[in-house]
């Protein structure tokens, strides 16, 4: 496949993340960690056995990192880019001030660290398929068990089932790797762990939070940003489980938390709401476990 521009650029930019990303993590990854199950997967927290929880939403830059590597390997009128580009309207069906949003939010660096929003439940699914395959290519490269493939194509891209079945470049898997880490949507018990976890910044909150002031708009005008940063401090915690935006749970049309649109967030012992389709309020994030590979291809 000949890359368009768009795409070309796109590929220098996941090159470049790539890059980072491994001199990040290169320093906390060793074989050791890797065959004690003992690595913790990147953008995680431990918060229990065998369960780790995102320390925050994910963000518009982690999405179009998705988005960039979809337009490499499958093209921009593909049908898997295009299904995995979010509903960018929904800025227009909220508030009439929030018009500019449709062009910049995703894609302009000032809200690059924002939460990704305008995401159906299957694409919330679909990026964290694609976030476990990316996890579990950067831990076999760095257990030298191939070269990082700098043009994959839809053929020949990295997957987890492709590795494990041996097509992946035809190379025979190695039958001491049995693990690999499964990024997917929390259930609502796995949400309430990450809330009273010790380390979660939502633990004392117990009661019901009402927002003075929900209306971003005066006419026209923006008074002020609806969703803030998403947020990492200097110790490992959890942030914004409360508020800020709704997120996606694994059963089917579920969110739970409060979204800053709402004036009351309830508690998070009260059922989880429902939701038909994307909007401008409700985001997500991922948890994980390490899973043995079944054989079965």
């Amino acid at each position: 496949m000949r890359l368009n521009s768009n795409c070309y650029k796109a590929f220098i930019f996941i090159l470049f993340s790539w890059l980072l990303f491994s001199c990040h993590y290169e320093r906390r990854f060793t074989r050791k960690k890797y065959f004690s199950l003992n690595y913790t997967p990147p953008g995680t927290i431990k918060i229990g056995n065998n369960l780790y929880f995102d320390e925050t939403e994910s963000s518009n830059t982690n999405y179009r990192e998705y988005l960039y590597w979809t337009c490499i390997v499958f093209g921009d009128t593909s049908r898997e880019y295009k299904s995995a580009l979010p509903d960018t309207l929904v800025w227009m069906k909220t508030y009439p001030c929030l018009y500019s949003f449709v062009n910049y939010y995703l894609r302009h660096p000032a809200y690059q660290n924002y939460p990704v929003v305008g995401i159906s439940q299957k694409q919330a699914r679909d990026y964290s398929k694609w976030r476990s395959d990316r996890v579990m290519e950067y831990i076999l490269v760095q257990l030298k068990k191939f070269d990082w493939d700098a043009k994959p194509d839809r053929n020949t891209c990295f997957t987890i089932e492709r590795y494990f079945s041996g097509h992946y470049h035809n190379l025979k898997p190695d039958t001491a790797i049995k693990y690999y880490p499964k990024y997917d949507l929390p259930t609502s018990d796995e949400f309430l762990t990450a809330v009273h976890f010790s380390d979660s910044v939502d633990r004392h909150e117990k009661y019901i939070f009402i927002q003075e002031d929900i209306v971003p708009c005066s006419g026209d005008t923006l008074k002020y940003f609806p969703t803030a940063p998403v947020f990492s401090g200097y110790s490992k915690a959890i942030y914004n489980l409360r508020g800020n935006v709704r997120e996606w749970l694994a059963d089917d049309s579920t969110v739970f938390g409060g979204g800053w649109n709402e004036h009351i967030i309830p508690l998070y012992l009260f059922s989880p709401d429902t939701l038909s389709t994307q909007d401008a309020y409700t985001g997500f994030r991922n948890v994980c476990r390490w899973v043995k590979f079944k054989r079965e291809y």
